[in-house]
C-alpha cells in the first residue's frame, strides 16, 4: 500500500511522541527507584489519543482501572496469604475475576482491561510481606507515565480537534458522495450493489462516531463552533437520511422501475451535479475560510431543470402501477432534498 505523505508525517509524529513520552516516563520512575517501570513505559501507548480531550478521557479510564485493580489485588493477596496462598494461581483466578465483576457491577465495564492487567501484575510480582508497597509503587508509575504523556501531548504537535475534525468531515461528506452514487447507479442501471453499499455505510457511521467525540474538544478551543456543531450534525444526518429512502427505493425497485427514463437526462445532471458537490465539499471542509471566500456550491441549474421535467412527467405517468410511482417520487423528493441541504451545508462549512 503506497503511503502519502501526509500520512507519513501524521504517523511519525505519533510515533516520535509516544517514543519519548515512554522513555521520560521510564526514566523518572527508574530515576525515583519506583521499581517495576512497565506501566510507565507502556501507558503512553494506551492514552494518548487524537485529540487534547480523548487523552483525558482515556487517562481518567486508566487511573479508575488501576485504582479499583490494586484495590482488589492487595485484598487478595492479603487475605488469600493467611492460608498461604496469596501468590498462588488461586489468588490471581479470585483477584481477575473479582475485578472485572467489580468494574461491571460499579458500571464501568470498558475499565475491565486496565484493572484486570494491574492486579494480576500485584498478585504476579508482589511478595507477601509488602503488596501495599508494591502496589502504591505501581500507581504511581502509572500516573507519572500519565502525567508525562499528557506534557509530551502538549509540548510536542499539540493536538487540535478541529484540524482532526475536519478531515472526518472530508471523509465523510466523500462516503456520502459514494454512497449516493452508489444507489442512484442501483436504482437506474438495474445493478444493485449491496455489499459495495453496506461497507460505505459502515464507513459513515464509524466517521460519525469518531465525529461526535471530538465535538468538545472543537467547542473548548472555540466556543462560537457550538451553534455550528449543531447545524452541521443536522444537516449531516438529514443528508444521510435521506440517501438511505433512496436505497431502500433503490432495494425494492430496481429490477422493475422504469418511471425514471421518463426524465432521464435531468436525473442524470442532478445526480451527476450532487455528486460533485459532495466532492467539492469534501476539499473545502479540509481547508479554512473566511465567510466572503467561501466556496458556494450552484446546483440551482440542474435543480431547476429537474423539477420543472418532473412536474411535466407527473402528469404523463398515471398508466404505471401506483406504487412505482410512489416509490418514483419518493426517490426524487429525496433527490431534490439532498441537492438543497448541500447548498445549506456550503452556506456554513467552516466559517
Amino acid at each position: 500500500m503506497a503511503i502519502t505523505s501526509t500520512q507519513l508525517k501524521s504517523w511519525g509524529k505519533i510515533a516520535i511522541k509516544l517514543g519519548v513520552a515512554s522513555t521520560v516516563a521510564t526514566i523518572i520512575v527508574k530515576f525515583l527507584n519506583l521499581g517495576f517501570p512497565l506501566p510507565a513505559a507502556i501507558v503512553p501507548l494506551l492514552v494518548l489519543g487524537q485529540t487534547r480531550g480523548t487523552t483525558v478521557q482515556s487517562s481518567l479510564t486508566r487511573i479508575k482501572g488501576t485504582a479499583i485493580g490494586i484495590i482488589v489485588g492487595v485484598i487478595v493477596h492479603i487475605t488469600l496469604g493467611y492460608a498461604g496462598l496469596g501468590s498462588s494461581t488461586l489468588a490471581l483466578f479470585v483477584a481477575l475475576a473479582t475485578t472485572v465483576f467489580l468494574c461491571h457491577w460499579v458500571g464501568l465495564p470498558g475499565i475491565k482491561g486496565s484493572a484486570g492487567y494491574i492486579a494480576a501484575i500485584t498478585m504476579i510480582f508482589s511478595s507477601q510481606g509488602e503488596p501495599l508497597e508494591f502496589a502504591g509503587k505501581q500507581f504511581v508509575a502509572l500516573s507519572i507515565g500519565i502525567v508525562v504523556t499528557m506534557l509530551v501531548d502538549e509540548w510536542l504537535w499539540p493536538p487540535r480537534a478541529t484540524k482532526t475534525l475536519r478531515h472526518e468531515a472530508s471523509q465523510m461528506l466523500s462516503n456520502l458522495g459514494k454512497l449516493y452514487q452508489l444507489v442512484f447507479e442501483g436504482y437506474t442501471t438495474g445493478t444493485y450493489r449491496g455489499a459495495a453499499i453496506a461497507d460505505i455505510n459502515n464507513n459513515i457511521v464509524g466517521s460519525i462516531r469518531r465525529s461526535e467525540l471530538l465535538w468538545q474538544d472543537v467547542v473548548s478551543e472555540n466556543p462560537q463552533a457550538l451553534w455550528f456543531a449543531s447545524t452541521w450534525e443536522s444537516l449531516i444526518h438529514r443528508i444521510w437520511d435521506q440517501v438511505k429512502a433512496m436505497d431502500q427505493v433503490a432495494l425494492t425497485g430496481y429490477e422493475t422501475d422504469t418511471i425514471w427514463k421518463e426524465m432521464n437526462p435531468e436525473l442524470n445532471q442532478l445526480a451527476e451535479a450532487s455528486y460533485q458537490g459532495f466532492r467539492q465539499l469534501a476539499e473545502v471542509s479540509l481547508r479554512k475560510y473566511t465567510e466572503p471566500d467561501l466556496p458556494m456550491l450552484n446546483l440551482d441549474p440542474e435543480l431547476s431543470a429537474a423539477i420543472t421535467k418532473f412536474e411535466q412527467v407527473q402528469t404523463q405517468i398515471h398508466h404505471y402501477p401506483l406504487v412505482e410511482q410512489r416509490r418514483f417520487y419518493s426517490f426524487f423528493y429525496n433527490m431534490e432534498e439532498i441537492a438543497i441541504h448541500l447548498k445549506q451545508i456550503s452556506g456554513v462549512l467552516w466559517r
